[in-house]
């Protein structure tokens, strides 16, 4: 399909609920690059047969046009396509991802939910439940769900599967492997690694999506805050019994309130200790 290249009033563009929030610092970024360079890729928008179009890819570009005081923007338009809603949606869709999973500042997770997303769109890995909710209420109103193949992992000859995605994404297989495997974590999974701080941590990604869903969690939580080695476990029991010792030579020199201050961070360290240790055999060494 060939899309028309046009410039588009900033005011005529809608842009869908639900995107993820436009980030300050990119369109900064992108604000000083515009102004070096121009802008060197269009947003891309569809026509929705009222005057409007819907935006498809380019939120932060949009913003930084703003800033700039631009009236209109450069635009891959794609046509208005009144005779089938749901393949429109599914090519916008799959225009977004394509755009998007390029972008610098996602994390690795939110990389593989693009990903896990395309492959859904593309019939390649089983819906999601929520998807699969929707297809049975089609189904309730006469339409039957539709059978969705499982993962191809493509070959010679084989134009399905990650090898085909991999291309027509730009990105090399391997990656496509990996984010596959980090896109099959359980949702509560994928939160928890953004909770952590290991939204972009791919070892620590890889070691839990091998866990099943069950374990997924846990495993993450034990990669985030691993048990503390022998010789630090040492140190940190030496200290605590330094720490001990002066209190007692507080008390004896009348030094008491000293002394009370003293035991407030002792009882700062027993809570560290518990929770540095929690993961290793014994007690912690306090």
């Amino acid at each position: 399909m060939q899309h028309e290249t046009e410039g588009i009033s900033l005011v005529a563009i809608n842009v869908p609920a639900g995107r993820r929030p436009v980030s300050g610092e990119t369109v900064a970024l992108l604000v000083r690059s515009i102004e070096t360079m121009g802008l060197r890729t269009p947003i891309t928008v569809r026509r929705t047969g009222d005057g409007k179009h819907r935006l498809i890819a380019g939120a932060h570009r949009i913003e930084a046009a703003r800033k700039l005081g631009w009236q209109t923007i450069p635009a891959y338009v794609l046509g208005e396509d009144d005779t089938d809603p749901e393949r429109a949606d599914k090519e916008d869709a799959l225009w977004e991802i394509g755009e998007n999973l390029h972008r610098g500042e996602l994390t690795e997770v939110q990389r593989a939910e693009h990903f896990t997303r395309w492959l859904r769109l593309r019939g390649e890995i089983p819906p999601s439940r929520d998807e699969v909710i929707a297809a049975w209420g089609k189904a309730s109103a006469g339409d039957k769900p539709a059978q969705v193949a499982h993962l191809s992992k493509g070959g010679r000859g084989n134009e399905g599967g990650l090898s085909a995605s991999a291309r027509e994404l730009g990105i090399p297989r391997r990656d496509a492997q990996r984010l596959h495997k980090i896109g099959g974590m359980s949702e509560v999974a994928q939160r928890e690694a953004e909770t952590l701080g290991l939204a972009n941590n791919q070892s620590a990604l890889l070691k839990a999506a091998a866990e099943p869903p069950e374990r997924q969690v846990e495993k993450l939580r034990e990669l985030a805050d691993p048990p503390i080695p022998g010789p630090e476990r040492e140190v940190f029991a030496t200290l605590c019994v330094q720490l001990n010792e002066i209190i007692s030579a507080a008390k004896k020199a009348g030094l008491h309130e000293f002394a009370d201050a003293l035991k407030g961070t002792r009882s700062i360290l027993d809570e560290t200790g518990k929770r540095l240790f929690a993961r290793s055999e014994g007690d912690a060494p306090i």
